[in-house]
């Protein structure tokens, strides 16, 4: 059975979720939840998500985010989260139906 571990954020309310790769080490999956905003700084906590950390918002709505879990919102040119503001390029068949006169 493969084990993955996930960061979750302490702020009351927040749903925010880090997940991290199959078999990945601890220190990594922190590592990787630092780069996309989190704070976790400290081991023991308190553990805080991109959105808690830059401006108070906790994360309400499960999504599509691989930074907090949050939802996103479909751009022109991909996704953004609407808690993290994590932005997702578009997957590359998504591409492919752009118009590229349309810039």
């Amino acid at each position: 059975m493969t084990m993955i571990q996930a960061i979750t954020c302490d702020t009351d309310i927040c749903i925010a979720l880090y997940v991290g790769q199959p078999g990945q080490v601890p220190e990594l999956i922190r590592l990787g939840a630092q780069r996309v905003g989190w704070d976790v700084d400290r081991l023991d906590g308190p553990h805080r998500c991109p959105s808690c950390h830059r401006n108070g918002e906790s994360v309400l709505e499960a999504g599509e985010c691989p930074a907090c879990r949050g939802r996103t919102t479909t751009l022109r040119h991909g996704e953004a989260c609407q808690y993290c503001g994590h932005v997702l390029p578009p997957l590359p068949d998504e591409l492919d139906d752009e118009d590229p006169t349309d810039d």
